[in-house]
């Protein structure tokens, strides 16, 4: 029988967190040539998108009489950055009651397009959120000097570009973790297994051996990868549900894990008693207490620097 993941001992725990944490740190200091590559092809385009709205109202005193130029998709998602904080499309949508959001994602003018009128009430909306520090001259009802507004132009593509590098960070993780699981449970004999999207009953609904190649609902929670075990696996369990929680501090190691400890109850009730359980597969910086917290509440944990625990837990 395999050794049972929950058995972790807290210098075990200790060792395995300082290794995620030293890969972290070379992940970060390896990103730095990507990260100066996107910011040396994008910040021409902002900046051009900036100076266009500029341009058009008054360097922003008139956005409220000039809708009509947030009809150009990429001069209102730069508009969103004038703001402090900046402004989501989705912020934009409950405002107005329009479909900002949908509509900047498309490529085409087919599907549904804002009104005229929510155009207007956009950009009444972006004038009120405009950020006093970087545009001065508003509240003081003039034209800004040449300087302040290329001050103004710096600080908005930076803020636009630390946007961008965060959530392609946070994406970049998950996606690098979701695939190396995938792969180790290709490793361990699991094959991919079609599903509904919301799962009812995963041990009935999947074959043994099988894993979801995308992430499935149990009870109206979501799971990063589920997989059904062989139905003669020694620990007796029959199904995983099982998180990839890519984390960059300590701090957030504790949201993480409570956020998994806060699944396992809804999905541990979803099967026959220690028939299925929760796992999880870390990376990042992770506070040794949480991570005996998170055992002591019945989580397995396995690392991503050492996912050959995963499949030889799997494969027997």
């Amino acid at each position: 029988m395999p050794r049972p993941p929950q058995m972790w001992t807290q210098g075990e725990l200790t060792a395995d967190a300082a290794e995620a944490k030293a890969m972290l740190v070379g992940r970060r200091n390896s990103e730095q040539l990507a990260k100066r590559a996107l910011i040396h092809k994008r910040e021409p385009h902002y900046r051009e998108a900036l100076r266009e709205l500029l341009d058009a109202t008054g360097d922003l005193r008139y956005l409220p009489s000039t809708p009509d130029v947030l009809e150009k998709r990429e001069v209102l998602d730069a508009a969103r950055y004038i703001g402090l904080p900046f402004v989501s499309l989705g912020d934009i949508d409950t405002i107005t009651g329009s479909c900002f959001e949908a509509w900047v994602g498309q490529s085409s003018d087919t599907g549904r397009r804002p009104t005229e009128d929510e155009f207007a009430a956009a950009a009444e909306y972006l004038y009120r959120e405009i950020d006093p520090y970087r545009a001065p001259w508003i509240e003081g009802g003039r034209t800004p000097t040449d300087e302040e507004r290329e001050r103004f132009l710096r600080a908005t593509i930076a803020l636009r570009l630390n946007s961008v590098l965060q959530t392609q960070r946070r994406n970049a993780g998950s996606k690098r973790q979701e695939a190396a699981v995938r792969t180790a449970l290709t490793q361990a004999g699991y094959g991919p297994a079609k599903t509904a999207k919301n799962i009812v009953d995963p041990v009935a609904e999947m074959p043994p051996r099988s894993f979801g190649p995308n992430a499935r609902d149990l009870r109206s929670t979501s799971i990063d990868v589920p997989i059904r075990l062989p139905d003669d696996h020694p620990t007796g369990l029959l199904f995983i549900a099982l998180e990839a929680k890519d984390t960059n501090t300590e701090i957030n190691s504790r949201k993480r894990l409570i956020e998994v400890m806060s699944k396992a109850a809804t999905w541990n009730a979803s099967g026959l008693p220690y028939q299925i359980r929760t796992a999880a597969v870390l990376s990042g910086s992770f506070s040794v207490p949480r991570l005996e917290e998170a055992q002591s509440q019945g989580v397995m944990l396995f690392w991503e620097h050492r996912l050959s625990d995963l499949v030889g837990f799997l494969a027997v």
